[in-house]
């Protein structure tokens, strides 16, 4: 037993340097590697580690599905279902539920749905319930949220080293690169096989990782160099997103931080000090002054009132939903809710899409889900500092989407683990 609890981390590890060194080389080096390779990559990878090390290579992956196939999503759940010896219902009626309304829905649909994007989204609704209501305990809560914030940060880097090598960093503190379906890139079909977000699913990345990585780094058990690294560089990509609910998020979260730590009031002195002197440097300096006009250009721009468009949107498809009881009741389906819509713009709150998506009966299942989730797992007597990963999700949340793009409801199952730690003082 010695030798193997030896071996399996430095397999997982392993596992982990040879995802991301393929994906560096990739998308730093443009080397074509495919899809395929990349999937049997993985689920080679999958198999092999033992049950505890597969989840916490499956939470490294979690944030790498904006740039990997998504047929990794529908092997990893196969794979979870073969390995896993605790498989209950709360990980099985909801994505049922949630199929049979989705082909429901595409039966009916006056064009050709692409069966292959229904079963893409229903194997990361399946990933997302069974990681959720996991309930194997040899599983440690804070290595799973370690290793999506691992993959989550080095999404990050990868996105933005390959934005400053392709258009270099002046494009990237300006903010020239933020519009077009993800940053830098105006075509759709350039974020096949490549890690791409867009500007406001980098800042979710960044601050959900921030929230997670608030925990400290004793309890993820991370080393001081790697956890500063893993923070200033989140820090840093939330940043050069030019987010507005960035910024007011990581206002909040910080608020609450100070207030569940009963910081000293020296020490916050000195934090106050520090960060108006950085931005005053930050203001005066030839380099860094682009970013801080950009990020007060954004503060002052005219469409600050309608949340950059998003009040319009919001109000369009409530009229559209609005408009029939059978769009009230079940709703459109996610995955094509825009064509049934008859929408271009994209939802961008996570409710919204789920009401519209699924009707009221949507709204039900998922208000269930939550009110299970709280009931069966949060551990109580937990102190505020262990719900900021959950608030900064949700909230932000609500300025993007949820159910589509699929991978937007991934980054809730580590910051929902905060709420299942069952020793926060070690």
């Amino acid at each position: 037993m010695i030798q193997i609890k030896n071996i399996t981390p430095k397999l997982l590890n392993a596992s982990i340097l040879c995802i991301m060194a393929i994906l560096c080389l990739r998308d730093i080096f443009d080397l074509d590697i495919g899809g395929a390779a990349i999937t049997g990559v993985i689920a080679v990878l999958l198999i092999i580690l033992p049950y505890p090390h597969l989840i916490y290579l499956l939470f490294f992956i979690l944030p790498l599905t904006c740039g990997i196939p998504g047929y990794v999503m529908l092997l990893s759940i196969i794979i979870l279902l073969l390995k896993s010896k605790h498989k209950t219902a709360l990980q099985i009626i909801p994505v049922l539920v949630i199929s049979l309304v989705e082909i429901f829905h595409a039966s009916f649909y006056d064009f050709n749905a692409d069966l292959k994007g229904i079963l893409s989204y229903l194997s990361f609704t399946a990933v997302f319930f069974f990681l959720l209501f996991d309930q194997n305990k040899t599983i440690d809560r804070r290595i799973c949220i370690k290793y999506f914030c691992l993959g989550a940060v080095f999404t990050l880097m990868i996105i933005y080293a390959d934005l400053i090598l392709k258009n270099g960093f002046t494009e990237i503190i300006t903010g020239n690169l933020r519009s077009g379906f993800a940053m830098g890139i105006d075509d759709v079909e350039e974020m096949k096989n490549h890690l791409a977000l867009n500007a406001n699913s980098i800042a979710y990345y960044s601050i959900v990782s921030l929230g997670c990585l608030l925990l400290g780094r004793k309890k993820l058990q991370l080393s001081l160099p790697l956890y500063l690294l893993l923070t200033c560089a989140a820090i840093a990509a939330g940043v050069l997103s030019f987010s507005r609910t960035w910024l007011l998020l990581i206002a909040i979260i910080s608020i609450l931080f100070i207030i569940t730590n009963k910081l000293s009031n020296k020490f916050i002195t000195m934090a106050t000090i520090a960060i108006i002197v950085s931005f005053a440097i930050m203001s005066d300096s030839a380099f860094f002054s682009p970013i801080t006009e950009n990020i007060t250009n954004r503060i002052e721009n005219d469409n600050i009132a309608t949340a950059g468009g998003r009040v319009t949107i919001f109000k369009e498809y409530n009229r559209f939903w609005s408009s029939d009881i059978k769009y009230m009741l079940f709703g459109t389906g996610a995955v094509y809710y825009k064509e049934v819509a008859r929408q271009s713009a994209s939802m961008h709150n996570g409710i919204q899409q789920i009401y519209v998506c699924y009707g009221v009966c949507g709204i039900i299942l998922y208000i269930t889900v939550i009110f299970i989730f709280i009931r069966k797992y949060r551990q109580k007597g937990l102190p505020l500092l262990y719900y900021l990963p959950i608030i900064a999700c949700f909230l932000f949340d609500q300025s993007i989407q949820f159910l589509n793009p699929y991978y937007l409801m991934l980054p809730f199952i580590p910051a929902a683990y905060a709420l299942r730690i069952e020793n926060p003082e070690i």
